[in-house]
């Protein structure tokens, strides 16, 4: 998996522009930690963006192994707040994101 695979609690989020918003915002704050380069890394971090596209619930949903790198990946999510607005045609009150962010060492 490559960092910005992005998987949604909702059945259908045809919105691609808002899908690219979302993974251009995160990987502007995302940075590998000094510390977890020798191995391959790869976590998952839930969160929801609410309507006005504020990120909230924020949670490690599958670890790395390597606290660092799960943190940065968290601080990415949390320092991307708010998202872009939630597209009006989208009904619910909030959107689930299960974002994965992953460490392979360039040989």
């Amino acid at each position: 998996p490559q960092t910005g695979e992005m998987a949604f609690d909702a059945d259908d989020f045809p919105f691609a522009h808002y899908i690219g918003r979302i993974r251009r915002k995160i990987a502007a704050h995302w940075r590998v930690p000094e510390g977890s380069q020798g191995e391959e890394r790869f976590c998952v971090i839930y969160f929801r963006i609410m309507r006005d596209g504020t990120v909230a619930s924020t949670a490690i949903e599958q670890s790395s192994g390597l606290f660092i790198f799960d943190q940065a990946a968290q601080r990415a999510v949390v320092r991307s707040s708010p998202m872009p607005p939630l597209p009006q045609e989208y009904n619910d009150n909030y959107l689930g994101v299960h974002f994965s962010f992953s460490y392979k060492e360039e040989r």
